[in-house]
């Protein structure tokens, strides 16, 4: 075109075109990311089950962590080859000691939030609605499983180290599904859903968490370690103590 890039987007910026040329065609990624599920992508989509938001007004899909969640984020965008960058801001809400929070955010995510709904039942205002996620396969419900943990779930061990827990928070159709996919996978009874308002908690604790955990453990995704690490721990206690 003959002119420089900070002219072109000085000149954009004039014409309204800003949010076009920063998101649409600078920042890149791959839009069919989730079209078959695997276990990657499944994991992802539990972690976005839970902490993710989705604007079909908009066209977005985005997440936010903490900011010392931020290595979890950047291998979200590896995996999904998003070219742009991460954004950090202040949550002056929060009642976290650290506020600082970081956001990753596909534009025109179209065909991700179809896809999301499509195998795993991803929608706007999810927190309410989810059900859970349309997978068969065995696997790659626990890869879905260990991304929702990591993203509403608490994996605990007392000072000691000798008492473990897994506690997720869930709306009442996931609960009623976990006390279903999890007494089928493991052989486990099925748990009462405790609830505060219109949010419900599914919680297991020492030998029957310790089933459930050591398994999912062991599915090759990513993990939000200083989540998992407190399950070596008591794995650690009960090692010493036989």
């Amino acid at each position: 075109m003959g002119r420089s890039k900070d002219s072109i987007h000085k000149k954009a910026e004039k014409l309204g075109l800003k949010s076009f040329i920063n998101s649409r065609i600078t920042v890149f990624y791959n839009e069919n990311y989730f079209k078959t599920p695997t276990l990657e992508n499944s994991y992802w989509a539990g972690l976005l089950a839970a902490d993710g938001c989705v604007d079909n007004k908009r066209n977005t899909l985005s997440i936010d962590l903490a900011e010392k969640d931020r290595n979890l984020l950047e291998k979200l965008k590896v995996a999904t080859k998003y070219s742009g960058d991460l954004k950090i801001y202040n949550n002056n809400i929060s009642y976290e000691t650290d506020q600082k929070r970081i956001r990753l955010c596909f534009n025109h995510a179209a065909k991700f939030n179809k896809d999301l709904f499509s195998h795993f039942s991803i929608m706007p205002r999810k927190s309410l609605t989810f059900e859970y996620p349309k997978l068969k396969n065995k696997k790659l419900i626990k890869a879905f499983l260990i991304g929702f943990i990591d993203g509403d779930g608490c994996i605990s061990v007392n000072k000691n180290g000798n008492k473990l827990y897994l506690k997720i928070a869930v709306t009442s159709g996931l609960g009623n599904w976990l006390n279903y996919i999890l007494p089928m996978l493991y052989g486990i009874k099925q748990m009462k859903l405790t609830s505060r308002g219109k949010i419900f908690y599914y919680a297991l604790s020492d030998r029957t968490a310790l089933k459930v955990l050591n398994d999912l453990n062991k599915i090759n995704v990513p993990k939000l370690l200083r989540k998992w690490n407190n399950l070596k721990i008591y794995n650690k206690h009960v090692l010493k103590s036989h």
